[in-house]
């Protein structure tokens, strides 16, 4: 029924970005990967670090950890200081992608941004590893 309305207001204003965000929105929460890609394609999605999270989640879900890195780092360039792509993006890049040094560039980012992180434990041991692997200074976090 949702999905009716939104196309419904889509089809009178076909460029309404916020439809066709709520539009995506329940595309991804149904499981419906391919329709919720074409419905980012049709506005700039990448200018909202809600979107690029879900995006990257859902390609993460599939085993697609370069590209979600990719999305990512792109919408990192637009919302440099978004705590939620900071922790996917330092995950992938520690978990996933052996990339110790972006991986401890994000994490310490992220433990600045938001110094009473619930994994804060857990991130500065990632940070205080990632930073002897590299030859630096632990910074204590």
């Amino acid at each position: 029924m949702l999905i009716q309305c939104l196309k419904q207001s889509l089809a009178i204003a076909p460029r309404y970005d916020q439809a066709l965000r709520n539009l995506a929105v329940v595309y991804q929460k149904q499981g419906k990967f391919l329709e919720f890609r074409e419905t980012l394609d049709k506005f700039d999605y990448r200018n909202d670090a809600q979107m690029v999270h879900l995006l990257s989640s859902d390609l993460v879900k599939l085993n697609k950890y370069d590209d979600a890195a990719a999305v990512l780092r792109e919408g990192l360039h637009q919302s440099p200081r978004s705590p939620e792509l900071l922790e996917l993006l330092g995950y992938l890049e520690y978990a996933r992608l052996n990339d110790p040094t972006n991986a401890y560039e994000h994490f310490t980012q992220l433990l600045h941004l938001v110094p009473d992180h619930p994994k804060r434990g857990e991130y500065t041991n990632a940070v205080n590893f990632l930073a002897r692997r590299l030859g630096k200074t632990s910074s204590g976090n």
